[in-house]
C-alpha cells in the first residue's frame, strides 16, 4: 500500500484546539499573529487547518496513482502525482484524434482505454469518353462513394494493421477503377465503390444510368454502416450538349463539380467520394474520368 508522508495534527479526541466558532471570531486569523504571549489553542488549530488538508490531498494522490507521496519538498512531483490522481478520477475523457491517410500499423497513445473507429473505402473512378468522330458523342458516369463504418472497440485494437483504399482510377476513355477496401485489421472493414461507366461514341439522345451502389456493407461496424452512394448518369441531348455524371457522394462529402466539355475532371477532393465522368462532343479524342477519393481511417482514443 503506498504510504502518504503528510500526516494531520492536532487530530487527537479532546485536542488542546480552539472551537469552529472561536477560531471564527479570532481576529489573528484574518490579521495574523503579532507579538505578545502565544496562545497553543491558537496556533494548533491553524496548523490543524493547514496539516489536514494536505493530509487529505496527499492521501487522494496515493490511493488513485498507487504511488508513495513523500514529504521531501519535492513540489514538482506533488504537482504531477496531483494531476495523475485526478486524471484517475476522469475516465471515458478524449484524448486524442488520429487521422490516417497512410497505411500501416495503429499505435494507441497511452492511456487509451477504448478507440471510436471510423472508415470508409475509396471512391470509385469516374467513367472516360471514348474518341469521336462526326454527329457523335461520348460521355461516362461517375463513380460510386466507398462504404462508411463506424466502431467502438474496447479490447484488441492496439498495434492494428491499417489498410488506407486505393483511390479507384480514372480509365482514357473507359470504366473507371474500383475504390479499394479500408480495413482496421479484421475489426472493421468498408468496400470501396464501384467505377463509372463509359458510353460511346454514340450519337444523342442517350442516356447511362449510375453505377450501382456499394452491395456489401461495413463488416465490424457495430454502430452504423453507410453504403456508398452511386454516381450520378451521363446524357447528351445533342452534340453540342452532352452532361457526365458527377461522382457518388461520401459520408464526408461530395466529388468535385463537374468538367467542362473535353477535359478530364479533377480528382474527387473528399475522402471515399466517387470521381465524377468526363463528357465531350464530337470530333474529340478519348479523356479519362476523374480519380475517386481515397480511404481514410479516424482513430478516436479515450481514456
Amino acid at each position: 500500500m503506498p504510504k502518504n508522508e503528510f500526516l494531520p495534527f492536532g487530530t487527537a479526541a479532546n485536542a488542546n484546539v480552539l472551537t469552529n466558532a472561536d477560531y471564527q471570531a479570532l481576529p489573528a486569523r484574518s490579521g495574523g499573529f503579532s507579538s505578545g504571549v502565544a496562545k497553543s489553542e491558537e496556533l494548533n488549530k491553524a496548523w490543524r487547518q493547514g496539516t489536514v488538508m494536505a493530509a487529505a490531498v496527499g492521501q487522494f494522490i496515493a490511493d488513485k496513482t498507487g504511488q508513495d507521496v513523500l514529504d521531501d519538498g519535492n513540489v514538482p512531483a506533488l504537482q504531477a502525482g496531483l494531476q495523475a490522481a485526478m486524471i484517475a478520477q476522469t475516465p471515458g475523457r478524449l484524448l486524442n484524434v488520429q487521422v490516417i491517410t497512410t497505411s500501416g500499423v495503429y499505435i494507441p497513445v497511452a492511456g487509451t482505454k477504448f478507440v471510436i473507429v471510423e472508415a470508409i473505402g475509396a471512391g470509385g473512378g469516374g467513367g472516360g469518353c471514348p474518341a469521336t468522330s462526326t454527329g457523335q458523342i461520348s460521355y461516362g458516369n461517375g463513380g460510386t462513394s466507398g462504404t462508411y463504418g463506424k466502431s467502438i472497440f474496447r479490447t484488441g485494437f492496439s498495434g492494428v494493421p491499417v489498410l488506407i483504399g486505393a483511390a479507384g482510377s480514372a480509365a482514357l476513355g473507359a470504366t473507371g477503377g474500383a475504390g479499394g477496401s479500408t480495413s482496421f485489421g479484421s475489426l472493421l472493414i468498408c468496400p470501396g465503390g464501384a467505377g463509372g461507366g463509359a458510353r460511346g461514341p454514340v450519337a444523342p439522345p442517350i442516356g447511362l444510368g449510375g453505377a450501382a451502389a456499394s452491395g456489401s456493407p461495413a463488416t465490424g461496424a457495430n454502430i452504423v454502416s453507410v453504403g456508398g452512394s452511386p454516381g450520378e448518369a451521363g446524357f447528351a441531348v445533342s452534340t453540342v450538349i452532352v452532361v457526365s455524371g458527377l461522382g457518388g457522394n461520401s459520408f464526408f462529402g461530395g466529388p468535385t463539380a463537374r468538367n467542362v466539355v473535353g477535359a478530364s475532371p479533377a480528382a474527387a477532393y473528399n475522402y471515399g467520394a466517387g470521381g465524377t465522368g468526363a463528357f465531350t462532343g464530337e470530333l474529340t479524342s478519348a479523356i479519362a474520368g476523374g480519380v475517386g477519393g481515397k480511404g481514410v481511417v479516424i482513430v478516436w482514443e479515450y481514456a
